[in-house]
């Protein structure tokens, strides 16, 4: 389920453009962060601005106990009645999508070419537990993760209002 998100300002797009592209980190491949210094950077968020559509981020950091982050808001700014709308929803993070199927892989590589002797179910059953912890983990992150994106975007725009869900 999609957290969507609608912030209206009465800026211009071109501003409320410049001013998540000033604050935020330049993505500078598709989710990777232009920062080479994470424990040193200055900007908490990477963005990826295409037009009136934008992509944001927290920009990962150095230390291990927050180092992934699973969610990401697709977005873009519109205009309508006059005042421009932040519309968007959130995603999982590609890298973590992928990480998602490498258990299954392993579990299937062995399920099928092994003769399924006990030493081979203890370990798939130990590769479902891990794949149960990460997609928990990833939902645990979820809301945390949404609320900081939604209040980063409302703090860009003093005259900023966000529809309620």
């Amino acid at each position: 389920m999609n957290y969507p998100v609608d912030i209206t300002t009465r800026r211009t797009t071109d501003e409320v453009l410049e001013r998540i592209s000033a604050v935020t980190e330049r993505e500078i491949l598709p989710f990777v962060s232009a920062s080479r210094y994470p424990m040193q950077r200055e900007k908490s968020f990477v963005a990826r601005l295409s037009g009136n559509k934008f992509r944001i981020w927290k920009t990962p950091s150095g230390s291990k106990a927050r180092q992934t982050r699973y969610r990401y808001l697709r977005g873009e700014v519109r205009d309508l009645n006059g005042e421009r709308h932040l519309t968007g929803s959130f995603a999982i993070h590609p890298f973590h999508k992928v990480l998602a199927l490498i258990p299954l892989a392993v579990i299937a590589l062995v399920w099928f070419s092994g003769r399924r002797t006990v030493p081979e179910l203890i370990f798939i059953f130990a590769f479902c537990i891990g794949e149960l912890i990460m997609v928990g983990a990833a939902i645990r992150a979820r809301h945390v993760e949404e609320a900081e994106i939604v209040e980063f975007l409302q703090s860009l725009f003093s005259d900023a209002v966000h529809a309620p869900n």
